[in-house]
């Protein structure tokens, strides 16, 4: 059976916990102020749709198309987007909360995050090669075999990045965040 396709379509102030969102495929719709708060998206697809001020705390993305994927302004709190559908993935996140979300293993490549929280964030094995990840609160995200090649993590903060775990080759630092990548030689910089 295939899924309906719905292209076009505007929702706004949508609470999808009271009204269900038909299982399809998304493309060119935006989904403003709505609320998607644990449910379930299970092989949903969404192409060149946006995203704006919707709450998505815990939604369930398991084998979920995100193909040219904007989300500004949303809360995305504990998303496991490593379980999406890997093809085509393009995301770009702006003034988000990514909080306690995993992007373990994924490959990042087509995606950038502006100032967002990604607080306690999983990178682990996660190539970011050349994505930008810009003025972003990074406390306690965990970065373990990334390789962040050529990234871009100018005027983020609060990082703690092993340069012997991960791959930092050609990546870009701001001068005022350079201790995050020095941290576990305990010296002092004044």
């Amino acid at each position: 059976m295939s899924k309906p396709l719905i292209e076009d379509t505007d929702y706004s102030g949508v609470n999808f916990n009271d009204e269900i969102l038909e299982p399809g495929d998304y493309e060119n719709c935006t989904f403003q102020n709505c609320i998607f708060s644990k449910q379930d998206l299970t092989d949903y697809n969404f192409m060149e749709c946006e995203f704006l001020n919707c709450d998505m705390t815990a939604v369930k993305l398991d084998n979920t198309g995100l193909k040219s994927i904007k989300f500004t302004g949303c809360k995305l709190l504990g998303v496991r987007f490593e379980v999406c559908n890997p093809f085509a993935l393009a995301m770009t996140f702006q003034r988000c909360i990514l909080n306690l979300t995993s992007f373990h293993g994924m490959n990042l490549k087509n995606s950038s995050f502006y100032t967002c929280n990604l607080i306690e964030t999983d990178f682990s094995e996660a190539d970011l090669s050349g994505i930008i990840i810009r003025d972003c609160n990074l406390s306690n995200a965990l970065f373990d075999r990334t390789n962040l090649q050529k990234a871009d993590l100018k005027k983020s903060f609060n990082f703690i990045i092993d340069p012997e775990e991960n791959n930092i080759k050609n990546a870009k630092f701001s001068v005022d965040s350079i201790t995050g990548l020095l941290d576990k030689y305990d010296i002092i910089i004044d």
